[in-house]
C-alpha cells in the first residue's frame, strides 16, 4: 500500500472496507461507487467522466442496452 502524509478520511473509509469484505462483486460496486467509472477509452481510472450518457450504477438498464443492441448489430448481418 501507499500513502501519504497528509490524512485522507475516504481512503481510510476504503481501506476499512476493503479489509472487512471478501465478496469482489461487493468490493467492486463500492469502489465504482466511490471512485466513479472512470473513462471507458483513456487513462482516468476514476472520477466521473466528462460523457454523462449511462449510469454505471444501473446494471439492469445497461444489460438491456447490450442486449438491444445486439439484436440490432444481428438484424443488419
Amino acid at each position: 500500500l501507499f500513502s501519504t502524509d497528509e490524512t485522507n478520511i475516504n481512503a481510510i473509509d476504503r481501506l476499512k472496507f476493503f479489509a472487512q469484505e471478501t465478496n469482489g462483486i461487493k468490493i467492486a460496486e463500492f469502489d465504482l461507487q466511490s471512485r466513479g467509472p472512470g473513462e471507458v477509452y483513456g487513462f482516468t481510472q476514476a472520477g466521473i467522466p466528462q460523457l454523462r450518457v449511462a449510469n454505471f450504477s444501473n446494471l439492469e438498464m445497461l444489460n438491456e442496452s447490450r442486449s438491444a443492441a445486439q439484436e440490432l448489430i444481428a438484424r443488419s448481418l
